[in-house]
């Protein structure tokens, strides 16, 4: 089966050549914005440039909000003032454990994506999210699943991937995986340090379809 690899950044990482990334044969990249009601990343509206300069049938740039316990229609307010225009970009709601503090609940990702659409009527929004975290809860008022499990150690994406069983492609919440995020520590041409890095199984050309429709 084609797979076809995926990476993220944040403010960890810096500056990306997006660019650099599509040449090396990846299929999407996406780049943390927002988190809360307050933390807007500062490499935002420099590697929202590079993402766009990269943008293609065979590339599909993201963006991504890291979602904090509560008030979910503010915070997609907040992501929608910060973001600024990012035509065929596809939007993620990142629903995960907070390294301390409360935890956001499927009700406030919900929520976040409800009023997000309101923002972006014509976008697909997808919830980032685990079973280790959301349980059973249905996911499906989002509509695309990104998972995440993770193998051991360092590398490229193509050595990493070789460690991951089927069974971390099941479903979660009703969705099934469209991106598995299957490393933290992987390396990638264009990004600095160490990245995360995702899975599609398919060409970049079906993902391009997958993610935008």
């Amino acid at each position: 089966m084609t797979v076809t690899f995926a990476a993220d950044g944040s403010s960890y990482q810096g500056l990306i050549d997006w660019p650099a990334v599509k040449a090396a044969g990846y299929g999407a990249g996406t780049e943390k914005i927002t988190q809360g009601t307050g933390y807007l990343n500062p490499y935002w509206p420099a590697n929202r440039a590079a993402l766009r300069t990269a943008a293609g049938p065979e590339f599909v740039p993201g963006a991504y909000h890291y979602l904090t316990a509560g008030d979910g229609g503010g915070q997609a307010d907040f992501f929608a003032s910060s973001a600024g225009a990012i035509p065929g970009f596809v939007i993620w709601c990142d629903l995960e454990r907070a390294p301390a503090g409360a935890q956001p609940s499927v009700a406030d990702a919900h929520a976040f994506v409800s009023r997000l659409r309101m923002h972006y009527p014509a976008k697909r929004i997808g919830v980032y999210a685990s079973a280790s975290f959301t349980g059973t809860a249905p996911l499906t008022f989002a509509d695309l699943l990104w998972t995440p499990h993770y193998v051991e150690g360092g590398g490229t994406p193509a050595e990493l991937y070789k460690e991951v069983p089927a069974d971390w492609w099941a479903p979660v919440g009703g969705l099934h995986p469209v991106l598995l995020q299957f490393s933290q520590s992987a390396t990638v041409p264009g990004v600095p340090g160490v990245a995360d890095v995702s899975a599609y199984r398919g060409t970049a050309a079906h993902m391009h379809a997958a993610l935008l429709g």
